[in-house]
């Protein structure tokens, strides 16, 4: 190898591993909306993937407004975004009051959280998690002044100035109060994304790609689902929106029904991550909390600090933590094993993306887990319609150790590659 190839080479590597060290932030830059597409620093569409908080006064929720969640979000769980849900006006109990009974404890929070994304250098949402903002247009106008003042200056931060509108009208009270929030913090910061949620729970994004608001330069429309409610009609509206010109951003959505219970819908959610990804729509799910419901994602009791086990998360928690690894790590994964047969019971089935452990003689592959190298549990398999699996895209490389749930002594060492 001749001196000039040795310092090509050098300086390719020294290109990749600086590369693989950048945050979001340093990745993508000052984000902003062309047409219906989100664009980074560089003009190149860019879609963000992340998890969305709980109301920000309640107590299975409120105690997540923390740096070392946020940060163990962004490391363990690889998100380019977090949205900071800011209850407004419902008190859920005497110690759990909204913003407008206690701004200060609940904007303490919401500074917490923006502050610890900065740190990480990921996106963040400010949520005012209101669905009746257009009552409250006073203290929506302060407080986003406030957080334009406060933020405007870094790339970090995207508005959300109203959640989940009742179903009311577009054209006489959404858009004018979009119009009157839109236009006070555009004195201040000019540049940062504002998302303005549409009528009938943030269904209605036909009216507002219809009828844009006045200054539409980097605004995007919130459109929200829940997989076992919402199918096919609502991503046709989603469709014909961003048809008429409408740029979308999905803040909130959870793997089962409306109401935030039901079973977890990994069909239809998997249907939806593919509308997502085939139109660059950015996504939160819902959401960081321990309340006992299908929508949480962390189980009853969690510690709010993050460090949180693979035994910590809830059946929606881990199906969305390994989609967001799975993006993070890209999917085309390598396994290699010793010995696809362990015992005279149990073997190793391999196909794209996922590996099996399936017994012998059962109808669908067994339940297992996989270990890391240090012997803390680092996945559970999944439930699908042709058995338990685990995607290997959801893992970074290295050595891990396969164990049968049902019967720990059955083990298999793994390498998996990128």
């Amino acid at each position: 190898m001749t001196k000039n190839s040795i310092t090509v080479f050098i300086t390719i590597l020294m290109t990749v591993f600086a590369s693989m060290g950048e945050t979001p932030v340093q990745k993508y830059g000052q984000l902003r909306i062309e047409g219906t597409k989100l664009l980074d620093k560089n003009g190149k569409p860019v879609q963000l993937r992340g998890m969305s908080l709980y109301w920000s006064q309640a107590y299975l929720g409120g105690g997540f407004y923390n740096a070392n969640a946020v940060k163990w979000l962004a490391d363990d769980w690889k998100v380019t975004i977090v949205r900071a849900a800011m209850g407004i006006s419902n008190d859920f109990s005497a110690q759990e009051k909204a913003y407008l009974n206690d701004p200060q404890k609940n904007k303490d929070r919401v500074k917490a959280v923006v502050d610890a994304a900065i740190a990480n250098g990921i996106y963040v949402i400010i949520d005012w998690h209101d669905h009746q903002a257009n009552l409250h247009t006073s203290q929506a106008k302060a407080f986003f002044e406030e957080m334009a003042r406060t933020y405007g200056s870094t790339p970090n931060v995207i508005y959300e100035i109203f959640n989940e509108p009742l179903d009311v009208s577009w054209a006489n009270v959404v858009k004018p109060y979009a119009d009157t929030i839109i236009s006070a913090i555009r004195k201040i910061d000019p540049d940062n994304i504002i998302v303005v949620g549409t009528p009938s729970w943030c269904q209605g994004v036909r009216a507002a790609a219809r009828n844009p608001v006045t200054q539409p330069a980097n605004v995007a429309y919130a459109l929200h689902f829940y997989a076992g409610s919402h199918t096919a009609e609502l991503r046709a509206w989603a469709r014909e929106a961003i048809t008429l010109g409408g740029p979308l951003f999905v803040t909130e959505w959870g793997t089962c029904l409306a109401s935030g219970n039901g079973a977890v819908d990994s069909a239809s959610t998997r249907l939806w991550l593919k509308f997502m990804d085939s139109t660059g729509l950015s996504w939160c799910n819902w959401s960081i909390c321990t309340k006992e419901e299908t929508a949480s994602a962390l189980k009853f009791n969690t510690n709010v600090n993050g460090n949180w086990a693979a035994k910590d998360l809830t059946p929606s928690g881990t199906f969305v933590r390994n989609r967001l690894l799975e993006y993070a790590n890209g999917t085309n994964s390598s396994v290699r094993f010793s010995n696809r047969k362990i015992t005279d019971t149990y073997y190793i089935q391999k196909s794209a993306g996922r590996i099996s452990l399936v017994k012998a003689g059962a109808v669908a592959p067994g339940a297992f887990e996989l270990l890391g190298v240090n012997g803390r549990v680092v996945g559970h398999s999944e439930v699908s319609e042709n058995g338990n699996f685990i995607s290997t895209g959801s893992l970074s490389a290295g050595m891990y150790i396969l164990r049968a749930t049902e019967n720990p002594g059955v083990t298999l060492p793994l390498i998996i590659g990128k």
